[in-house]
């Protein structure tokens, strides 16, 4: 198995450059990682499954599972994957803004 750690970044600074021909845009960006994780495990597995502890991601439409059946086909791997994504920044995120609008209707 392996585990990554997924940091989260915060952008100090992001300027929006042009849009380019298939609609995103070039940007400039200063960008800092924190101590914040998501964890993301692997393991082999007879085809690609993407789990995680968050109801509402749906495989199908998840980028990750459509990265991972991308490598599968474009390097014609035989052997799937079962990724598991634990979900921890967004939690923790929540978490802050949830204490800051507590803190804030105490003032």
């Amino acid at each position: 198995m392996l585990i990554y750690k997924s940091p989260a970044k915060i952008n100090l600074t992001l300027e929006i450059l042009n849009r380019r021909k298939d609609g995103y845009h070039n940007i400039a960006t200063i960008i800092q990682t924190v101590n914040m994780f998501d964890l993301i495990t692997y393991e082999h597995y007879k085809n690609i499954l993407v789990l995680s502890d968050i109801k509402e991601l749906k495989q199908e439409e998840n980028i990750v599972f459509k990265a991972a059946n991308i490598v599968k086909n474009e390097f014609s791997i035989k052997q799937g994957v079962k990724i598991n994504l634990t979900k921890n920044i967004s939690k923790i995120l929540t978490l802050i803004y949830k204490m800051q609008l507590k803190i804030m209707n105490c003032l």
